[in-house]
């Protein structure tokens, strides 16, 4: 069966541009979100095990090897925070500020209620207010992070 331009069969010229231009957008994203989760447990697991072996923190219980202590923290938790940032930064527009002080802000209170349930114990001088400060070196090091990858991968689709 061959389809002619009027048979009502036949997808229109714009629809298929639209869907190939919605294709390629989602390919993109879901690369480039998929770039973000690996390099932010590489450094989650980095700094993480710098806190706990210079005694700045603790996660509890503790375990014996004690780069499992932080394991659903570098894997899980901090990955998805920090592609959740990207979302709001790059896809829904939201203002770079805004969007700082809101995961900033969000993320240091979830951090107090660890510490308020003894899952996380401060020492040496750590507090909340360089948690706060942490996070948001982490945040700034993701976001550059992404505007490199996205420039990226943006001159090699063109």
């Amino acid at each position: 069966m061959v389809l002619t331009k009027n048979d009502p069969g036949t997808i229109p010229r714009s629809s298929t541009s639209s869907l190939a231009l919605f294709i390629k957008l989602s390919i993109f994203r879901v690369t480039v979100h998929f770039t973000v989760a690996p390099f932010v447990a590489t450094m989650s697991v980095t700094f993480n095990q710098i806190g706990m072996q210079e005694g700045w923190w603790m996660l509890h219980p503790p375990v014996e090897l004690v780069i499992f202590n932080s394991i659903w923290i570098d894997l899980g938790f901090n990955p998805i925070a920090a592609t959740w940032f990207v979302y709001f930064v790059y896809y829904k527009g939201r203002k770079r500020w805004e969007s700082y002080l809101l995961f900033i802000f969000s993320l240091t209170v979830l951090e107090s209620v660890a510490v308020s349930l003894e899952k996380v114990t401060y020492h040496q001088g750590w507090n909340l207010f360089y948690t706060a400060i942490a996070y948001g070196a982490g945040l700034i090091v993701i976001d550059l992070y992404y505007s490199k990858v996205k420039n990226v991968m943006h001159s090699r689709s063109s």
